[in-house]
């Protein structure tokens, strides 16, 4: 006889999400490199340049990936493929060759490291920036006796709920230090680290080169019986303005077509009689409204660009009937005090920060100028929140994107599988993470229900209770109807949860 959501009416109290160790997300090593450097390992330059005097190669001796850099280079390596997160737990084992003086970086939305070798011996940096904005270098420091065969292994770990992160080496060799900037560390809701890894390599005037050997790099994340995390199939676009519909009419229109949406970040000074059926119709077929101030609220008193926040979002929300859900200003002159103020008082989220599209400062922008490391990171299907100016013209202005290059943009992700979404639902989705609430109703040899409280987006889930045998099949209690899910090689079950949806998973006997 088929299960209901009334069968699970009087569940039983006290049934933990108990840990289940680490759930391994994505990883990079000798299985998954197959003798290549594989797609998602790219060189770009977010600067409008060529890379220069760098290589990216297999190394069939040592069987790993070499960034092999000389003097005089340009460019950094990206990596892509990794989930959106809010905590994380990521493994290194490299290795460091050179002639002079060099150091290699890593970076992450929250953590920055410094490699640095002398002699055969490591140390990792982790920087960090104070409040004033004095930057830090504590490090902890890897013996020669520790580096077998010039190679090390470490852990990064980064933690939400203090915003801290943890270099660590073994047991009894670890650095905790806050997230690298300021505005991370006080953000008032859930950060959310971007799926892209930032690794280059500094050559200094006695040296001609640096190589840096990648033998492996592994994303997890804690797992629980049920463990929610964020998708790779969602990447956030939106245009500012919007400029007049001449300038992005065909642009948006290729969008549609393609199954894509995104944020319009309306500005008082742009919305008018003309434009105002047409954002609300994009409002209909799915779009995110959001606020471009009007004004560089970083020039202003902090008192009257408070005032200008609460009377454009008013009006902005009159026009429109819906209250915008993420905002910007003019320039993206704003500040962590502006993101607290705007989500305290306004309930919008910060499309600028390391957390929207300031982790890597200079490319958030797409348009002419960043088409360089965009092109690359589009062919590596690459995940990073965007906006633009204009979208139609064959030469567009500054800020903006040529009408070819954008149809390149919106290809590339749509041949990748990947939705562009807008700003809040690619955030929120992954942010559920942290913020989705579990409750186990039901776990025995036949049967686990679950309850689920999302942040009102829908999140994926991994459903674990180790005890059990293979699934039959995977119900939505709440809908009255069976969810299509994955089976994992360790009997797991991967599907999407719906906000306050309760779910049964049927297993044959052991």
């Amino acid at each position: 006889m088929a299960l209901t959501l009334g069968d699970w009416n009087s569940p039983p109290r006290g049934i933990d999400n108990a840990n289940r160790g680490e759930l391994m997300m994505w990883s990079l090593n000798k299985t998954t490199t197959e003798d290549a450097v594989p797609a998602g390992l790219y060189l770009a330059d977010y600067l409008p340049r060529s890379v220069r005097n760098q290589a990216l190669e297999y190394n069939q001796t040592f069987n790993c990936i070499d960034l092999k850099t000389r003097a005089n280079h340009s460019g950094m390596l990206y990596i892509s493929g990794l989930y959106p997160t809010t905590d994380s737990i990521l493994d290194f084992e490299i290795g460091i060759d050179q002639d002079g003086r060099a150091e290699s970086y890593i970076n992450t939305s929250s953590v920055s490291v410094m490699i640095h070798r002398d002699n055969g011996t490591y140390r990792l940096y982790s920087i960090w920036y104070s409040n004033n904005g004095s930057i830090r270098r504590p490090y902890l420091e890897i013996p020669q006796v520790d580096a077998s065969h010039n190679k090390i292994k470490f852990t990064l770990i980064n933690n939400e709920n203090d915003r801290h992160n943890i270099i660590k080496f073994n047991d009894s060799l670890q650095l905790k230090t806050p997230y690298v900037y300021a505005g991370a560390r006080y953000l008032p809701y859930t950060f959310l680290s971007h799926p892209i890894l930032q690794i280059c390599n500094k050559i200094f005037s006695n040296g001609t080169y640096c190589t840096l050997h990648i033998y492996s790099i592994e994303q997890r994340i804690p797992r629980r019986i049920v463990t929610p995390f964020g998708t790779r199939r969602e990447s956030a676009f939106g245009l500012d303005g919007p400029h007049s519909l001449d300038k992005i009419v065909k642009g948006v229109e290729y969008m549609t077509e393609k199954g894509h949406t995104g944020t319009i970040w309306a500005d008082v000074r742009y919305v008018d009689a003309n434009n105002i059926p047409f954002i609300k119709n994009l409002l209909d077929d799915g779009w995110e409204l959001g606020i471009h101030y009007s004004k560089e609220l970083s020039t202003l008193p902090q008192e009257q660009a408070y005032s200008l926040m609460s009377s454009e979002y008013i009006n902005i929300s009159k026009i429109f009937s819906i209250k915008p859900t993420s905002w910007c200003s003019l320039k993206n002159r704003d500040n962590i005090n502006h993101a607290i103020f705007a989500y305290n008082e306004l309930g919008m989220i910060w499309r600028n920060g390391n957390a929207g599209v300031y982790y890597f400062p200079n490319v958030g922008n797409l348009d002419n100028s960043t088409w360089n490391w965009w092109k690359e990171s589009i062919n590596n299907s690459a995940i990073y929140p965007s906006f633009s100016h204009r979208l139609d013209e064959e030469h567009a202005i500054a800020y903006s994107i040529d009408h070819a290059k954008f149809k390149t943009f919106i290809d590339g992700y749509t041949n990748s599988d990947i939705k562009i979404t807008g700003f809040e639902r690619y955030y929120k989705t992954n942010a559920n993470q942290k913020e989705a609430k579990i409750s186990i109703l039901k776990k025995n040899k036949k049967h686990l229900v679950f309850s689920i409280k999302t942040n009102g987006y829908p999140c994926n889930v991994n459903v674990f209770p180790e005890e059990i045998s293979s699934p039959i099949n995977v119900t939505d209690l709440t809908a009255g109807k069976a969810s299509s899910f994955h089976l994992n090689d360790d009997l797991s079950v991967v599907f999407e949860a719906l906000d306050d949806h309760t779910y049964n998973i049927s297993y044959v006997r052991v």
